[in-house]
């Protein structure tokens, strides 16, 4: 599945159905970087049962201008400022098994730090970058966005991160977020649970990071 977050938020997860899609030639192999050996949950917030349905269906998800959202692919078009970001990753169970048809909400500011638009004086209101798409069964999924920008005047700072709410049957619905190695903001003893990731660069200069999530159920 992948998801677009562009153009006031591009945040495409497109998950190619029936194993189509750019993704399809990838295997799936044992959990890396977020997700190491033994597959230990990711960090993140936990809340409700095994059996809570995920919430947020399509149906109901609140989107931005100019998005679009379909079973299996989710574009955000976004004021994209800031530097193009692909995010892929697989969502596996604790006994390392690639899970189908999980819930992935994405929320982030763009590259200036911004939400929304800015109105006078005002934060910016919610949201450029957000939405929801669904693993395809390989339990992948893909983000194309821009790398987040950090908080404009919040002290202490926190990192620059995309929110990631998770939910599945089985499960319940885990809140967490994706962060980057070295940046300073990890070192100011604020509790936002996430996971620190180190993107690499690709050829056409955007970054690629690779975050793995791992659920509660077995």
């Amino acid at each position: 599945m992948r998801l677009w977050l562009a153009s006031v938020l591009v945040t495409t997860l497109l998950v190619g159905a029936g194993g189509c899609g750019p993704q399809a030639a990838r295997s799936v192999s044992a959990p890396s970087t977020s997700a190491t050996a033994g597959c230990p949950t990711t960090a993140g917030s936990w809340q409700g049962g095994a059996d809570q349905a995920p919430p947020g269906t399509p149906a109901v998800v609140k989107l931005g201008p100019g998005m679009e959202l379909t079973p299996n692919a989710m574009t955000l078009a976004a004021a994209s400022k800031g530097t193009p970001m692909r995010v892929t990753g697989v969502v596996y169970s604790r006994s390392c098994r690639p899970l189908a048809g999980v819930s992935i909400r994405a929320l982030q500011t763009n590259g200036d730090g911004e939400y929304g638009p800015v109105v006078g004086d005002q934060p910016g209101a919610c949201c450029y970058l957000q939405g929801l798409a669904l693993t395809d069964g390989a339990g992948r999924y893909e983000l194309d966005t821009v790398k987040p920008g950090h908080y404009k005047g919040a002290y202490p700072a926190p990192p620059a991160h995309i929110h990631i709410s998770v939910s599945h049957l089985g499960s319940g619905h885990l809140e967490t977020e994706l962060q980057f190695a070295g940046d300073p903001g990890l070192k100011n003893g604020r509790p936002d649970p996430g996971v620190p990731v180190t993107p690499t660069r690709e050829a056409d200069g955007t970054l690629h990071a690779l975050f793995d999530i791992v659920l509660s159920e077995p």
